[in-house]
C-alpha cells in the first residue's frame, strides 16, 4: 500500500515527459530477514532539474505515511538492482 501511494505521488509530482515510474514491484529477493522488500523506480535524464522536488517529496512522504517499524532507502544511480 505504501509503495502505491509513493508512486502516485511521483506520478502527480513528476510529469511523464520529465521520467517514467514504475511499480511498486517486489525485489527479487522479496524477503530477507523477515523483512518484504518494494521497489518504485524513476528513470530520468533529468535528474538535475527534478531533484529538489524529488527531495521535498521524499522528506514529506516519510514524515507523513512511514510508520516507525518501516524504512525507505533512495539509491541514486544503483549499479546492482537485486
Amino acid at each position: 500500500e505504501k509503495g502505491r501511494n509513493l508512486s502516485r505521488r511521483l506520478k502527480k509530482t513528476i510529469p511523464h515527459a520529465e521520467a517514467t515510474i514504475l511499480g511498486p514491484a517486489p525485489c527479487p529477493v522479496e524477503k530477507v530477514r523477515g523483512r518484504l522488500h518494494w521497489r518504485v523506480l524513476l528513470k530520468t535524464a533529468a535528474y538535475a532539474r527534478i531533484q529538489p522536488r524529488l527531495e521535498r517529496l521524499i522528506v514529506d512522504f516519510a514524515e507523513s505515511e512511514l510508520p516507525s517499524n518501516m524504512k525507505m532507502l533512495v539509491n541514486v544511480d544503483p549499479v546492482n538492482m537485486m
